[in-house]
């Protein structure tokens, strides 16, 4: 009877005792799956390709990639980067912007290495994107009743792409050479008269890259901005800017009330 009574009294601090050693055991098992998971990533990601990443450029090259996209997809930048494409075709120059536009959704997409190949060289290509900007005869062709926020025309997202192209060297430092060529560019484009007799649909789709132009100067460059509105001798199409300044103003940092009273002052 005594051994009972003692065995009873005994049970739940035995139970518990042993309770707290079962949740020890489970983690000291999960700590060391754990660390053998992670010694197994670290010996995958040192010898997934012992190649290099140059021959991982190649094989996105061999997978029709652009040398842009594919330096842009790869882990670490080859010491030796293969040569820009030469033809720097209208079509080209769309397909790269439209390659960086679809590439910013990836987790694994390097926006600055491909800026940094793009305007390898010096500032040709964003020129050359610059001229294809001032070229509006496409968007001639736009039927009058073309609705941009549904159909969203090739012809518009190519433009829009381009002209998001141009931002990333405001965004990333690449040098002083290639940001004021955007710069140049986002500002002619800003300024760029629209064409007399123009349908609506011209008309709409030049304001709105209008409209991104001066917001993103606005945002990266206060003064490029400011310049830009002092230089507009249009003053419904000033009135119709004047809240992408705003807007841009405070996505650079400035609050509201600032931006809203410098705006008022222009």
């Amino acid at each position: 009877m005594l051994m009972r009574k003692f065995h009873d009294a005994s049970s739940p601090r035995r139970g518990s005792g042993l309770a707290l050693i079962g949740a020890g055991l489970l983690v000291g098992m999960g700590l060391l799956l754990c660390l053998v998971a992670l010694r197994a990533g670290h010996h995958f990601e040192a010898t997934a390709d012992p190649r290099g990443a140059a021959a991982q450029v190649a094989d996105h090259a061999a997978r029709g990639l652009s040398p842009e996209l594919a330096i842009a997809m790869t882990p670490a930048s080859p010491p030796h980067q293969p040569a820009p494409r030469q033809e720097n075709t209208p079509r080209g120059l769309k397909d790269l912007a439209i390659e960086f536009q679809e590439g910013q959704s990836n987790i694994f997409f390097d926006e600055a290495a491909f800026l940094s190949h793009f305007s390898m060289g010096g500032r040709r290509r964003i020129d050359a994107v610059a001229e294809e900007l001032r070229r509006v005869d496409a968007l001639a062709a736009l039927p009058g009743g073309t609705r941009f926020a549904e159909s969203r025309p090739k012809v518009f997202r190519e433009r829009m792409a381009m002209i998001d192209l141009l931002s990333g060297y405001l965004r990333h430092d690449l040098g002083a050479d290639s940001r004021k060529a955007a710069l140049d560019a986002l500002t002619n484009a800003a300024l760029s008269s629209i064409p007399r007799g123009a349908s609506d649909a011209t008309k709409r789709a030049l304001l709105s890259e209008k409209y991104e132009c001066v917001q993103l100067l606005a945002q990266f460059d206060r003064e490029q901005a400011l310049r830009l509105i002092a230089q507009l001798t249009n003053s419904k199409l000033k009135q119709q800017l004047l809240p992408a300044v705003a807007t841009g103003f405070r996505m650079g940092g400035m609050g509201e009330k600032q931006a809203m009273e410098l705006v008022s002052s222009l």
